[in-house]
């Protein structure tokens, strides 16, 4: 059985003289963005530190993101990936895509700048 997490996000509350506050939720699955949420998307190595502080970053910072380690990865995901990494001209783990922006390597100031976040 797969294991889903949700969340729950407040979208409106209704208040009348008669009735008590009335909130409203819809529910979505974590890690899905939403309309107003950037798709993170990053490339990482398992030995990798620059990797383990870039996804300690958005972890802190509750930003969904997905992961693809690429030496774990089977042949045929390496290969797409090493493709990827060539039309991008980039030469270093992690690599992340945030919205249609990449950024190469661990690069906090970028992230957040990307995300719209203050550090």
């Amino acid at each position: 059985m797969k294991r889903l997490g949700f969340m729950f996000k407040a979208v409106n509350a209704i208040a009348s003289k008669t009735h008590d506050a009335i909130i409203w939720f819809t529910w979505r699955k974590r890690n899905e963005p939403g309309n107003d949420m950037i798709r993170v998307a990053m490339y990482t190595l398992s030995i990798c530190p620059s990797c383990k502080k870039a996804k300690r970053f958005f972890a802190d910072h509750h930003i969904p993101f997905e992961e693809t380690n690429y030496d774990l990865a089977d042949h045929a995901t390496q290969d797409k990936i090493g493709r990827e990494l060539e039309v991008h001209q980039v030469t270093a783990f992690p690599f992340v895509h945030i919205g249609e922006q990449t950024v190469q390597g661990y690069n906090p100031e970028r992230y957040a700048e990307l995300l719209g976040i203050t550090l």
